[in-house]
């Protein structure tokens, strides 16, 4: 065969047109619908255990600075000392919270990956 301009453009339109046969075949897989919903669960998953060790953080927090109240209160409850570290432990608390329930959505790989993807196609729609 001579390769000349034809071939090189016919090869070029049945890349596109396979290209566009897998991403379609991708949408109506079953096996990737699964995989889509497992990494959905996993992630439901791990904002459910990072909520929960928040909850652990927060109920030690309580507990140990109780009993450095009780400290105090037991040796004379002079100057107020345990106010320090229940100061500095309960800002890396608040940060804690903010990471766990008010940013979950802002720091999402999952996110970022969609509208990655989001973009790319919308790309390629826009060059057809």
């Amino acid at each position: 065969m001579v390769p000349n301009h034809r071939n090189f453009f016919f090869f070029f339109s049945v890349v596109n047109l396979l290209r566009r046969e897998v991403v379609n075949l991708e949408r109506r897989d079953p096996v990737n619908l699964f995989r889509r919903t497992v990494v959905n669960f996993t992630g439901a998953y791990k904002q459910a255990h990072k909520r929960v060790e928040f909850r652990t953080h927060l109920l030690v927090y309580l507990i140990i600075n109780g009993m450095l109240w009780l400290v105090w209160y037991l040796t004379g409850g002079r100057y107020p000392w345990p106010l320090w570290p229940m100061a500095g432990w309960g800002i890396g608390l608040i940060f804690h919270y903010l990471f766990e329930y008010s940013t979950t959505r802002l720091l999402s790989e999952e996110e970022e990956y969609e509208k990655l993807k989001r973009k790319m196609e919308e790309s390629r729609a826009a060059n057809r």
